[in-house]
């Protein structure tokens, strides 16, 4: 689900699921984005697609609360924070080369939309969960080969939280920046000794995964 108004995108959310629940399934996203804190969108594009490809299934990061970034971002290229931090509405995440600082994207202002992923079980619900949506999308990124962080901060002028991924762990930071700041946004610091661009981009906007988890979330 992509929902926009005047061309600006409102919101989006996408699901994994069994043909028996797609009615249900498309009727909390056109719900949810009629509802969001953004506004009412003026368009709501819905696309159904078939997973031809059996989903990769892995385990959920561990999340650990911390109360401020401290250390977790040195040794990482500075520009993946200013971009994140920045006013500046990108579409998806910037990806950034972890040796050089580079922008790997091919558009930099769609970004690497990441895609195809949802939790192997998990409630039909019309309500936005921010957190549960979050953790399994820096699952994804994190199995991505070549991976080696992840820092974004919540695009949402209402919420001020966001969380940095780093040594196989997902840190949840409750201030990452003032409420009602309208920026925000993704940063993916990749290791090219290991993958290509080309390679990561495919895996995050095209393998299937579903994470598991031990314990509900």
């Amino acid at each position: 689900m992509r929902a926009s108004r005047g061309g600006t995108h409102v919101s989006g959310a996408e699901r994994i699921t069994k043909q028996v629940y797609i009615p249900t399934i498309t009727s909390a996203l056109t719900s949810r984005a009629l509802n969001h804190s953004f506004g009412v969108p003026d368009e709501i594009h819905i696309t159904v697609d078939q997973v031809r490809t059996t989903p990769l299934i892995v385990d959920q990061l561990p999340v650990k609360n911390m109360s401020e970034v401290g250390d977790l971002l040195d040794g990482l290229p500075e520009i993946g924070y200013h971009i994140a931090a920045s006013e500046i509405r990108m579409r998806g995440a910037t990806l950034i080369d972890v040796h050089t600082g580079a922008r790997l994207e091919p558009d930099p202002e769609r970004g690497v939309r990441v895609s195809m992923m949802d939790w192997e079980f998990t409630p039909i619900t019309e309500e936005e969960d921010h957190f549960r949506e979050s953790v399994a999308l820096a699952t994804k990124v994190h199995h991505c080969p070549g991976m080696v962080a992840e820092l974004a901060i919540s695009n949402d002028p209402g919420f001020t939280s966001g969380y940095v991924v780093r040594n196989g762990v997902f840190h949840r930071i409750p201030k990452m920046k003032e409420l009602g700041q309208h920026g925000g946004g993704r940063a993916f610091y990749l290791d090219t000794t290991v993958t290509t661009p080309q390679e990561a981009i495919a895996f995050l906007e095209h393998r299937p995964v579903l994470v598991r988890s031990e314990t509900p979330m």
